[in-house]
């Protein structure tokens, strides 16, 4: 494929929202609980620590237990597992077991770039490119309303073009492949334009008539 079209590496470098402001903090008041959220197949974990916005793979590094099954207190995200507690930066702020020995400087989580605007929590899984949020100039209209309504279901046909058909397809063709199995039995295929070849002969302009069947 050539460079100029960007392949599904490429949007590591560019900032997705994830989820809005209410739902994180919704959850953080529901027995404080971080965000579990999946971003370009990466499972991510999303915490407000000390005011700021968080994003980390959603695996403990020390037995590999979910984050996102842990709780958010002040100062950090503790794991559910053995207690260690992380700080806004991924770095390892408390081991409940070693409580007087030093921490590694290493010993941190992967955390990703994150960042909040227009209410919405962003992230970026690649800050090499550096990239932006995309500017919303109407957010500060005072004219201007955003209304949030809840998640829904977009159902996408199994014959629109996929990469495997030689097209690239939409982020949301793409997400929706799996439908192509049961719900695909389901749907009626679209017509197909059949040209009949008898009916092909040239005209003074040099174009071709067809005789076109739906």
């Amino acid at each position: 494929m050539s460079g100029r079209y960007l392949n599904d590496a490429a949007w590591r470098y560019f900032w997705h929202p994830v989820c809005t402001l209410a739902e994180l903090r919704a959850a953080a008041a529901s027995e404080g609980r971080p965000l579990s959220v999946t971003l370009l197949d990466e499972a991510l974990v999303i915490a407000e620590i000390d005011r700021k916005i968080a994003a980390f793979q959603d695996r403990c590094i020390h037995r590999s237990t979910r984050l996102s099954a842990g709780r958010v207190e002040a100062g950090g995200l503790r794991c559910a597992y053995h207690g260690w507690l992380y700080g806004a930066d991924g770095a390892v702020r408390e081991i409940p077991v070693m409580p007087d020995h030093p921490i590694p400087g290493d010993c941190r989580a992967r955390s990703y770039d994150a960042a909040l605007a227009y209410d919405l929590v962003w992230v970026r899984l690649d800050s090499s490119a550096g990239t932006a949020i995309p500017a919303c100039p109407a957010w500060e209209d005072e004219g201007f309303r955003c209304v949030q309504g809840g998640p829904y279901t977009w159902p996408t046909p199994a014959w629109l073009p996929t990469p495997r058909e030689g097209h690239r397809g939409s982020p949301v063709q793409r997400r929706h492949q799996g439908h192509r199995g049961p719900q695909s039995r389901h749907m009626n295929n679209p017509p197909y334009t059949r040209f009949d070849s008898s009916s092909l002969h040239s005209t003074d302009g040099g174009t071709d008539e067809r005789t076109i069947h739906g």
